[in-house]
């Protein structure tokens, strides 16, 4: 069974948010960027993000609980330093 999580982020930086998550990790793991999306296939399961017109919408799939809590944790730290001057806030909703 896989664990499931998406947020969708208010701002109008999305665009900047989606790049800066794909370079951040396009040395270290496979990731698959376009201008409006990209999927990060982190270690501990794959990121999806998608990139709108004043929205970033995040989802990220993971083998357990553990593992999606582990993948929750990593793309938040990642995207509150990005936002750190917007103060950008994730907060994850099940499935």
């Amino acid at each position: 069974m896989t664990a499931v999580a998406h947020t969708c982020i208010a701002t109008g930086k999305a665009h900047r948010y989606l790049a800066g998550l794909a370079h951040r990790w396009r040395d270290k793991v496979v990731v698959a960027f376009e201008n409006d999306a990209a999927r990060i296939d982190l270690p501990a399961g794959p990121c999806f993000v998608s990139a709108g017109p004043g929205s970033l919408a995040i989802l990220v799939e993971a083998p357990d609980a553990a593992r999606l809590a582990d993948l929750q944790w990593t793309v938040t730290k990642r995207l509150e330093r990005l936002g750190r001057a917007e103060q950008l806030q994730v907060i994850w909703a099940p499935g």
